[in-house]
């Protein structure tokens, strides 16, 4: 069992399914070892919105993680590393992100109706 601080909104794991990770309604996310149930140390910072939706890179392990945020910005990390990829925007509210299967894309949906899709 995780506990966690506060609302959970999202929750994605990764392709080898050794990690979990939480997007919280504070803007948060929080990585955990799914088999242990234990916080990693370093932990992703950057939404100042409630964060809606996480995807794993399908070909890069636990390593690499998409969250989508009420903030307007989608985020690429780089968890293995502690380190923000890159930052992304359209007009609104993201409220949905997913790497396609091969690996190749990433496309994220707004309040608005817009979708971006980005190469990945």
């Amino acid at each position: 069992r995780i506990e966690c601080r506060t609302p959970i909104w999202a929750i994605a794991t990764s392709p080898n399914n050794e990690t979990l990770s939480l997007g919280l309604a504070d803007g948060g996310i929080e990585v955990w070892n799914a088999r242990a149930h234990i916080k990693q140390p370093h932990q992703p910072k950057g939404h100042d919105g409630c964060v809606r939706s996480l995807s794993y890179h399908p070909d890069r392990g636990q390593d690499v993680l998409a969250s989508a945020s009420n903030d307007g910005s989608c985020k690429v990390w780089d968890l293995k590393h502690d380190t923000l990829l890159v930052s992304l925007s359209l007009a609104g509210a993201f409220l949905t992100i997913r790497f396609s299967p091969n690996g190749l894309w990433l496309a994220a949906g707004t309040s608005g109706g817009l979708v971006g899709v980005w190469s990945a």
